[in-house]
This record gives C-alpha cells, structure tokens and sequence, in this order.
C-alpha cells in the first residue's frame, strides 16, 4: 500500500470542505430567495460529493461516502 502525506490528506480535506460549503452557500442563498432548497441541488451535491470522495480517496472514499448517505438517509426516514 502507498503512503499518503499529511500535506496531500490536507488538501483532499480541504477541497472537500470548500465543495461542502460552495454547496451549502448556494442552498442558503436559494432558500433565503425562494423559500425553498429545489431538489436538483440536493441530488446533483450528493452525486458529485460522493465522486468527489471517489476520486480524492479511491474505493476507501467511495465506500465512506455511501456509508455516511446512508446512515444520514436512514436518521431523516426515521423521524419523517
């Protein structure tokens, strides 16, 4: 297996942050205009944050990025 550096892991985190929050700002500016989040955005960030953990961390990134949807898809099912 390849070692990875600390400085490499930073900056796969810190795009993946930035996406999150471009993601997030958008959201808020559309609801703050409209009142209501359109569900493009929200399929269209959850597809492209799960490519983006796929293509920043591999199968490892992929296999995280489906566990944490579905863990948070399960705790929104459950109380709706």
């Amino acid at each position: 297996m390849q070692e990875v550096s600390a400085s490499v892991m930073n900056s796969h985190q810190t795009t993946i942050w930035a996406f999150a929050l471009a993601l997030t700002f958008v959201a808020g500016w559309l609801d703050w205009g409209t009142r209501r989040i359109p569900n493009w955005l929200t399929v269209s960030g959850a597809l492209a944050g799960l490519a983006l953990h796929s293509w920043m961390a591999g199968w490892r990134g992929a296999l995280t990025a489906f566990e944490a949807r579905g863990w948070l898809w399960s705790f929104c099912f459950r109380w709706s």
